[in-house]
């Protein structure tokens, strides 16, 4: 894919996988792009008609990106913090005597 400088709106190293940069590139159309760079060519990983769709599918292929830029909605929780938010919660409901 070639993009010229007047369709890319934004460009950003988003992560690292190793020690190769992950860029995400949203185009003036509105498609957000995640791209691996290997050895001096470049490998789109994700696309999506929005950032965390881009990501996700990225995260999907490389499972071993290390995000470093993401925003707070594309925060992908662990099952143990999943458990542990929901057992707050379930107590504070409780305490509340909502549950």
């Amino acid at each position: 894919m070639n993009l010229t400088g007047n369709q890319i709106k934004s460009r950003k190293v988003v992560g690292r996988l190793g020690d190769l940069p992950v860029t995400l590139v949203e185009t003036a159309g509105g498609l957000h792009l995640v791209f691996l760079q290997k050895g001096g060519r470049t490998e789109s990983i994700g696309c999506g008609p929005h950032r965390a769709v881009a990501v996700w599918m990225a995260g999907k292929r490389e499972p071993g990106i290390v995000w470093s830029e993401l925003k707070k909605s594309e925060y992908a929780y662990s099952a143990e913090e999943v458990a542990c938010i929901v057992t707050l919660t379930l107590a504070r409901l409780v305490t509340r005597g909502q549950a």
